[in-house]
Protein backbone atom coordinates (compact mmCIF):
# COMPACT_ATOMS: atom_id res chain seq x y z
CA UNK A 1 0.00 0.00 0.00
CA UNK A 2 3.07 2.20 0.54
CA UNK A 3 6.58 2.20 0.59
CA UNK A 4 6.90 3.85 4.17
CA UNK A 5 8.19 2.35 6.98
CA UNK A 6 6.12 0.77 9.56
CA UNK A 7 7.93 3.55 11.92
CA UNK A 8 5.64 6.12 9.74
CA UNK A 9 4.57 9.32 12.12
CA UNK A 10 1.19 10.46 11.68
CA UNK A 11 1.33 14.39 12.92
CA UNK A 12 -2.35 15.63 12.64
CA UNK A 13 -3.25 19.20 13.25
CA UNK A 14 -7.21 19.62 14.06
CA UNK A 15 -9.38 22.45 12.80
CA UNK A 16 -12.07 23.03 10.85
CA UNK A 17 -11.49 23.85 6.68
CA UNK A 18 -12.26 27.30 5.21
CA UNK A 19 -11.02 31.04 6.06
CA UNK A 20 -13.76 31.90 8.08
CA UNK A 21 -12.11 29.98 10.51
CA UNK A 22 -8.92 30.42 9.95
CA UNK A 23 -7.54 32.72 12.75
CA UNK A 24 -10.18 30.77 15.51
CA UNK A 25 -8.82 29.48 18.81
CA UNK A 26 -10.17 26.00 17.57
CA UNK A 27 -8.06 25.88 15.03
CA UNK A 28 -4.70 26.62 16.70
CA UNK A 29 -3.99 22.59 15.42
CA UNK A 30 -4.28 23.97 12.13
CA UNK A 31 -2.17 26.88 11.79
CA UNK A 32 0.55 25.09 13.70
CA UNK A 33 0.46 22.55 11.40
CA UNK A 34 0.49 25.16 8.29
CA UNK A 35 3.96 27.02 10.47
CA UNK A 36 5.23 23.08 10.87
CA UNK A 37 5.27 22.82 7.40
CA UNK A 38 6.64 25.58 6.23
CA UNK A 39 9.35 24.98 8.36
CA UNK A 40 10.06 21.51 7.07
CA UNK A 41 9.60 23.22 3.20
CA UNK A 42 6.68 20.82 2.50
CA UNK A 43 3.61 21.45 1.45
CA UNK A 44 -0.11 19.47 1.84
CA UNK A 45 0.13 18.45 -1.67
CA UNK A 46 -2.31 15.28 -1.47
CA UNK A 47 -5.36 15.63 -1.07
CA UNK A 48 -7.87 12.22 -1.09
CA UNK A 49 -11.15 11.49 0.81
CA UNK A 50 -11.34 14.83 2.51
CA UNK A 51 -7.56 14.62 3.76
CA UNK A 52 -5.45 17.39 2.98
CA UNK A 53 -1.39 16.05 3.98
CA UNK A 54 2.12 16.23 3.13
CA UNK A 55 5.00 13.18 3.15
CA UNK A 56 8.44 13.11 3.88
CA UNK A 57 11.47 12.27 4.95
CA UNK A 58 13.32 13.79 7.85
CA UNK A 59 16.79 12.13 9.13
CA UNK A 60 15.94 8.99 8.20
CA UNK A 61 12.19 9.36 9.64
CA UNK A 62 8.86 8.91 7.26
CA UNK A 63 6.83 11.30 7.87
CA UNK A 64 3.42 12.46 7.21
CA UNK A 65 1.21 15.87 8.54
CA UNK A 66 -2.22 15.83 8.11
CA UNK A 67 -5.23 18.24 8.48
CA UNK A 68 -8.64 16.67 8.09
CA UNK A 69 -10.69 18.28 5.76
CA UNK A 70 -14.34 16.95 7.29
CA UNK A 71 -14.89 19.57 10.23
CA UNK A 72 -13.61 19.19 13.78
CA UNK A 73 -16.39 16.80 14.70
CA UNK A 74 -15.53 14.00 12.09
CA UNK A 75 -11.50 14.49 12.02
CA UNK A 76 -11.70 10.95 12.87
CA UNK A 77 -12.49 9.79 9.68
CA UNK A 78 -9.27 11.08 7.48
CA UNK A 79 -7.00 9.87 10.36
CA UNK A 80 -8.55 6.45 10.29
CA UNK A 81 -7.76 7.16 6.32
CA UNK A 82 -4.54 8.11 6.21
CA UNK A 83 -3.34 5.69 8.93
CA UNK A 84 -4.63 2.30 7.30
CA UNK A 85 -3.26 3.41 4.35
CA UNK A 86 -0.05 4.02 5.24
CA UNK A 87 0.54 1.36 7.75
CA UNK A 88 0.85 4.10 10.91
CA UNK A 89 0.39 2.04 14.25
CA UNK A 90 -1.53 3.90 16.46
CA UNK A 91 1.07 4.72 18.97
CA UNK A 92 2.85 7.01 16.16
CA UNK A 93 -0.41 8.91 15.99
CA UNK A 94 0.36 12.43 17.07
CA UNK A 95 -2.55 15.00 17.44
CA UNK A 96 -2.07 18.51 17.68
CA UNK A 97 -5.24 20.79 19.54
CA UNK A 98 -6.55 23.38 21.53
CA UNK A 99 -7.19 22.49 24.83
CA UNK A 100 -9.08 24.66 27.24
CA UNK A 101 -8.37 23.30 30.47
CA UNK A 102 -4.43 24.77 29.88
CA UNK A 103 -3.54 28.12 30.60
CA UNK A 104 -2.53 29.78 27.01
CA UNK A 105 0.93 29.98 26.14
CA UNK A 106 1.55 26.44 27.72
CA UNK A 107 1.46 22.83 26.25
CA UNK A 108 0.48 19.65 27.73
CA UNK A 109 2.03 15.83 26.05
CA UNK A 110 0.05 12.97 27.01
CA UNK A 111 -0.77 9.41 25.89
CA UNK A 112 -4.10 7.81 26.15
CA UNK A 113 -7.23 8.32 28.03
CA UNK A 114 -10.15 10.01 27.13
CA UNK A 115 -11.42 12.96 24.84
CA UNK A 116 -12.10 14.97 28.05
CA UNK A 117 -14.86 16.85 26.01
CA UNK A 118 -12.99 17.72 22.58
CA UNK A 119 -15.59 16.36 19.96
CA UNK A 120 -12.27 15.92 17.39
CA UNK A 121 -10.32 13.61 20.08
CA UNK A 122 -13.60 11.72 20.57
CA UNK A 123 -14.68 10.76 16.89
CA UNK A 124 -10.58 10.33 16.23
CA UNK A 125 -11.02 7.38 19.30
CA UNK A 126 -14.13 6.21 18.03
CA UNK A 127 -13.07 6.00 14.23
CA UNK A 128 -10.01 4.23 14.91
CA UNK A 129 -11.08 2.58 18.17
CA UNK A 130 -8.14 3.39 20.42
CA UNK A 131 -6.84 6.01 22.68
CA UNK A 132 -3.71 4.83 22.62
CA UNK A 133 -2.34 7.77 21.06
CA UNK A 134 0.01 11.23 21.53
CA UNK A 135 -1.75 14.46 22.33
CA UNK A 136 0.23 17.35 21.85
CA UNK A 137 -2.31 19.75 23.75
CA UNK A 138 -2.12 23.61 23.51
CA UNK A 139 -3.76 25.46 26.01
CA UNK A 140 -6.18 28.01 24.64
CA UNK A 141 -7.26 28.81 28.31
CA UNK A 142 -10.93 28.80 29.70
CA UNK A 143 -13.51 31.51 28.49
CA UNK A 144 -14.21 34.01 30.03
CA UNK A 145 -17.10 33.70 32.96
CA UNK A 146 -20.46 33.75 30.81
CA UNK A 147 -19.47 33.15 27.82
CA UNK A 148 -20.75 30.43 26.16
CA UNK A 149 -18.06 27.36 25.53
CA UNK A 150 -18.71 26.98 21.62
CA UNK A 151 -19.00 31.05 21.23
CA UNK A 152 -15.14 30.84 22.82
CA UNK A 153 -13.88 28.39 20.68
CA UNK A 154 -15.50 29.92 17.55
CA UNK A 155 -13.78 32.76 18.59
CA UNK A 156 -10.72 34.43 17.04
CA UNK A 157 -7.32 35.00 18.67
CA UNK A 158 -6.36 38.60 19.38
CA UNK A 159 -3.53 40.44 17.55
CA UNK A 160 -1.10 39.70 20.45
CA UNK A 161 -2.25 35.79 21.06
CA UNK A 162 -1.75 35.27 17.45
CA UNK A 163 1.83 36.73 18.17
CA UNK A 164 2.57 34.27 20.71
CA UNK A 165 0.80 31.06 18.36
CA UNK A 166 3.59 32.38 15.29
CA UNK A 167 6.22 32.44 17.77
CA UNK A 168 7.39 31.03 21.24
CA UNK A 169 3.87 28.61 20.90
CA UNK A 170 5.10 27.35 17.47
CA UNK A 171 8.65 27.23 18.73
CA UNK A 172 7.82 24.86 21.79
CA UNK A 173 5.21 22.46 19.41
CA UNK A 174 8.17 22.21 16.90
CA UNK A 175 10.82 21.01 19.17
CA UNK A 176 8.13 19.22 20.93
CA UNK A 177 7.43 17.11 17.92
CA UNK A 178 11.34 16.62 17.46
CA UNK A 179 11.99 15.58 20.59
CA UNK A 180 8.59 13.23 19.91
CA UNK A 181 10.53 11.75 16.72
CA UNK A 182 13.45 11.50 18.43
CA UNK A 183 13.62 10.76 21.82
CA UNK A 184 9.91 9.66 22.74
CA UNK A 185 6.91 10.37 24.98
CA UNK A 186 8.91 10.02 28.22
CA UNK A 187 11.31 12.69 27.10
CA UNK A 188 8.97 14.80 25.57
CA UNK A 189 6.45 14.85 28.71
CA UNK A 190 9.93 15.48 31.00
CA UNK A 191 10.97 18.09 28.78
CA UNK A 192 7.59 19.93 28.43
CA UNK A 193 4.82 19.45 30.76
CA UNK A 194 6.68 20.80 33.82
CA UNK A 195 7.50 24.21 31.61
CA UNK A 196 5.24 27.07 32.71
Amino acid sequence: MSNLSSNTKLIVGLGNPGEQYKNQRHNVGFILLDKIASYFSTNFDNNKKKSLYSRFKYDGNDIILLKPQTFMNLSGESVLYVAKFYNVSIDNIIVVYDDMDIPFGSIKIKKSGSAAGHNGIKNIIAQIQSDNFIRLRVGISRPPAGKPINDYVLSSFSKSERNSIDNEIYSDVLDAIKTLIFDGIDIAQQKFNSKK
